[in-house]
C-alpha cells in the first residue's frame, strides 16, 4: 500500500511575489519573434502588448459624448419649435445655439469653413475611423502575442464585419416598408474598412505608407481623370434634387453628379427595393470604403507608435500633436490646389484634415492618460468609450429618451431649485444634462458586470 500523499506549504510567498506570467503571455522565442515582424506587427516586448490604453478609452467616449449631447441638443429644439416658439425667439434667449447648431448638423456639402474650421457633426465618422484603426491594432498585436493563427483572427474580423453591416442594414432601414440594401452607414463603412485595413495593413512601416498614399492618390485620379458622369435613363429617376449650396463644389466633385455616385448607383440598383432615392439626399456613396480604410490606417500608424519603447509618453504626444497639425496644414493646402474637403464623400483633402485632427485629439487624450495620470478623474468619459458599439446604438436610439423621461420626473426638484420657472435656456441645457447621465448610467453598469460587448 503506498504511502498517502502530504502536502506542505511552498516556500514562496505568493503575497510578496508577483506570479509568473502564462506561457501563452511571455517572451517567445526569436524565431516567432521574426515571423511577427514579416507579418507587419513590431515584435513583442515585456507585457506592453496586454496593456489597456485609456487614451484611447477616453477618445471613444468624447465622441461618443458629442452624439448624446447633439442629439438631445437636437430633439430639444424640435420639440421647443412644435410648441409654437419661433427660431429668432430661441436664438435670442439660448445662449450659444447658433454654435451648437453649427456643430451638429452636418455640412450641406463642403465641409471646410475658413482657417481648419470643421462642423463636430462632420468629424465623428472619420474619428471612429481613426479610432478603429488603433483599436483593430492593438488587437491583432494582443492576439500575435497569445500565438493566435493568422486564420482565427480572419475568421473574427469577418464576423465582426458581418455584425457590423447587419446593424448598419437595421440602421439604415428604420422607417423603410422593406429592407433598404446601402452600404453607406457608418457601422458599415467602419465594418468594410476594418476587414479591408486587417487585409492591407502588412508589412514594413513604408510599405503601409506608400498604400495609404496610393488609396488616396487612386481615389483622386478617379474623380478628377474621368469623362464627366452619364447616368443611364433607369437611374435618372433617382437623382434628388441639387442643393443650391452645393454649386459650390467643383463639376467633378459635384453633389450627386461624380463617378463615385454614378457607379454607385449602377451598382444598388441590382439589389431588391432599388433604386432608392430617400438615402441619396446626403449624396454618400459605397466607394467611401477607399478613403476609409485609408483614414483607418492612419489610426493603425499611431497604433504602432503606442507601442514603441524607445518614445516616453510625453515624446508620443508630441509626435502625435505634430503630425496632426501637419496633416491639418496639408489639408487645407490640398482643400486650395486638388479637391474640395468633403466629408460626404472622403475626400483625399478631408482626410488628410479628418486624420490631423484626430491625431490632435488622441495626442490630448494620451497626454492626460499616460503623461499627467489623470485618467481615473476622466472615469465617466472612458466608462462610455470602453463599450463604443453598445453606447453608439444606445446614443443614437435611446438615450434621448432617457433623458426626457428622467427629466420629467426630475422636472419638480429643477423647478424648485430654479425658483418654480422655467427658462428657455434651462430646457435644452437639462435634456442634454438627463441624457448625459442616462449615458453614463448604462456605460458604468455595464463596465461593473464586467460586460464587455465587442463585435
Amino acid at each position: 500500500m503506498s504511502e498517502p500523499e502530504t502536502y506542505r506549504l511552498s516556500g514562496r510567498n505568493p503575497m510578496t511575489e508577483a506570479a509568473e506570467p502564462a506561457p501563452a503571455l511571455q517572451r517567445r522565442s526569436p524565431a516567432r519573434v521574426r515571423s511577427a515582424d514579416q507579418a507587419g506587427v513590431f515584435p513583442a516586448s515585456s507585457l506592453l502588448d496586454l496593456k489597456h490604453w485609456e487614451a484611447l478609452d477616453l477618445y471613444r467616449g468624447i465622441l461618443l459624448l458629442a452624439i448624446v449631447v447633439g442629439l438631445a441638443f437636437l430633439a430639444s429644439i424640435e420639440q421647443m419649435l412644435a410648441q409654437g416658439m419661433t427660431a429668432e425667439e430661441i436664438r435670442s434667449n439660448l445662449p450659444g445655439s447658433a454654435r451648437l447648431l453649427f456643430n451638429a448638423e452636418p455640412s450641406v456639402w463642403r465641409s471646410l469653413y475658413g482657417s481648419g474650421v470643421i462642423r463636430v457633426r462632420d468629424f465623428l465618422l472619420s474619428g471612429f475611423l481613426f479610432a478603429a484603426g488603433i483599436s483593430q491594432f492593438c488587437w491583432r498585436r494582443r492576439r500575435v502575442r497569445m500565438e493566435w493563427k493568422p486564420i482565427s483572427m480572419f475568421g473574427r474580423i469577418l464576423w465582426r464585419t458581418f455584425v457590423l453591416i447587419a446593424a448598419g442594414l437595421f440602421l439604415q432601414s428604420i422607417g423603410a416598408s422593406t429592407t433598404r440594401w446601402v452600404l453607406t452607414d457608418p457601422l458599415t463603412i467602419i465594418g468594410l474598412a476594418g476587414l479591408g485595413t486587417f487585409l492591407l495593413a502588412r508589412g514594413p512601416v513604408w510599405w503601409q505608407l506608400l498604400v495609404t498614399a496610393g488609396l488616396l492618390a487612386g481615389y483622386y485620379a478617379w474623380f478628377e481623370f474621368s469623362t464627366p458622369p452619364v447616368y443611364p435613363v433607369e437611374l435618372q429617376a433617382i437623382v434628388v434634387e441639387e442643393d443650391s449650396n452645393a454649386a459650390s463644389a467643383t463639376d467633378r466633385w459635384a453633389f450627386q453628379n461624380n463617378m463615385a455616385d454614378r457607379w454607385d448607383r449602377e451598382l444598388l440598383s441590382r439589389f431588391p427595393g432599388q433604386p432608392d432615392a430617400r438615402y441619396r439626399a446626403e449624396g454618400r456613396t459605397t466607394f467611401n470604403l477607399i478613403p476609409a480604410i485609408a483614414l483607418m490606417m492612419m489610426g493603425s500608424f499611431c497604433g504602432q507608435l503606442l507601442f514603441l519603447n524607445k518614445l516616453k509618453p510625453l515624446t508620443r504626444s508630441l509626435s502625435f500633436a505634430l503630425a496632426g497639425g501637419g496633416l491639418v496644414l496639408a489639408g487645407m493646402g490640398a482643400d486650395q490646389w486638388l479637391c474640395p474637403a468633403i466629408e460626404r464623400l472622403l475626400t483625399p483633402s478631408w482626410v488628410l484634415i479628418a486624420g490631423g485632427y484626430s491625431l490632435l485629439l488622441f495626442a490630448v487624450c494620451h497626454f492626460l492618460c499616460d503623461v499627467l495620470r489623470a485618467g481615473g478623474l476622466l472615469y465617466p468619459v472612458r466608462v462610455i468609450g470602453r463599450n463604443s458599439l453598445v453606447m453608439f446604438l444606445a446614443g443614437l436610439l435611446i438615450t434621448t429618451w432617457l433623458g426626457a423621461e428622467l427629466l420629467k420626473h426630475a422636472a419638480s426638484i429643477v423647478e424648485l431649485a430654479t425658483g418654480g420657472s422655467w427658462t428657455i435656456g434651462q430646457g435644452p441645457l437639462a435634456w442634454i444634462a438627463c441624457s448625459v447621465l442616462a449615458a453614463f448610467c448604462l456605460a458604468w453598469l455595464l463596465d461593473t458586470r464586467r460586460c464587455l460587448i465587442r463585435a
